[in-house]
């Protein structure tokens, strides 16, 4: 027996074998194996805690049904219509949700494998509290990967550091009685990772963007060259009689851009080295960080693209 077949095995022990009948389908823990039932109704029916493998409900229309804790793998909903369905906790692996539409669904707590669903369809769907829909989003996020969706997975990627965001401030700010159960420490321990959020949003962009981390390498070089500027004015520029401020910025910047692209210059005056060498090094090795980074972005861009 395959590896597949050991599996539904698995996970069919202790259940008993079902159909989507309305008059014999099972309230909890059954199965349904190689079963069709495409343009099929079914309303207000439970199937709680089971195991459907290989199911086809193509166009079907199911309403108010109650799916909690169930597997689902390699099951067929193309342009299927679930309606009020409780779907909590679960798991859905090598479906196919083509055409298919979820309305007012519970999807919270759910898991997704090689499950082709479009992204409008769970948006539609996610659940209101942060954390949930943040949690659901990773799952989804991972499950676009799986598939080659890396389009819906940078999107979910973004809105799940977005939820994030919102949940840790609402942990810091208390923002109901829900975030009561947060004691002083995990309010500021939530305020500090909300700000290292932004900074990663903003800094490298999850080093999904390379755009970003471009702009923020730009912004290191131009900082530093001001630092140079303001500890060694005299080496560029500043101290002749008539200095030249965007002279002298322009040559620190050519400091600052060598030593970014980790080459630091050999002929900077010991006394000058003295001074700035702490900061030379510093900068040297922000660069060899960011170089490193804009390179994996840029490969998992080009290697992701689809044209």
């Amino acid at each position: 027996m395959g590896l597949r077949g050991n599996m539904r095995n698995y996970l069919a022990e202790g259940k008993k074998k079902s159909t989507l009948d309305p008059y014999r389908v099972s309230d909890e823990d059954a199965y349904l194996v190689n079963e069709r039932y495409d343009n099929f109704k079914l309303d207000k029916k439970i199937l709680k805690n089971s195991v459907l493998v290989n199911v086809s409900l193509k166009e079907a229309e199911i309403s108010n049904c109650d799916f909690s804790y169930s597997t689902f793998i390699n099951c067929y909903f193309r342009g299927a219509k679930f309606r009020g369905c409780n779907f909590t906790g679960c798991k859905f692996i090598e479906c196919n949700f083509r055409s298919a539409t979820l309305l007012d669904c519970k999807i919270i707590y759910t898991k997704w494998k090689e499950t082709y669903i479009k992204r409008e369809i769970v948006l539609a769907n996610i659940p209101s509290a942060p954390n949930l829909a943040q949690d659901l989003l990773i799952s989804l996020r991972m499950n676009a990967s799986s598939i080659g969706e890396y389009e819906d997975s940078k999107y979910f990627l973004y809105q799940s550091e977005k939820l994030s965001r919102l949940h840790l401030w609402y942990i810091a700010t208390k923002y109901s009685s829900y975030y009561d159960k947060y004691n002083g420490w995990q309010r500021i321990s939530s305020l500090l990772s909300l700000i290292r959020s932004y900074i990663e949003k903003y800094l490298w962009g999850y080093g999904e963007r390379p755009a970003t981390l471009c702009f923020s390498g730009g912004m290191i070089v131009l900082g530093f060259s001001f630092i140079f500027l303001v500890i060694e004015p005299k080496h560029f520029g500043l101290g002749n009689a008539t200095p030249n401020l965007f002279d002298s910025l322009f040559e620190a910047g050519k400091v600052s851009v060598l030593t970014f692209s980790g080459n630091i210059p050999s002929n900077l005056p010991p006394e000058v080295y003295i001074k700035i060498g702490t900061l030379l090094t510093l900068e040297s090795l922000l660069g060899i960080v960011f170089i490193a980074f804009l390179a994996a972005s840029l490969h998992r861009k080009i290697s992701t693209r689809r044209d």
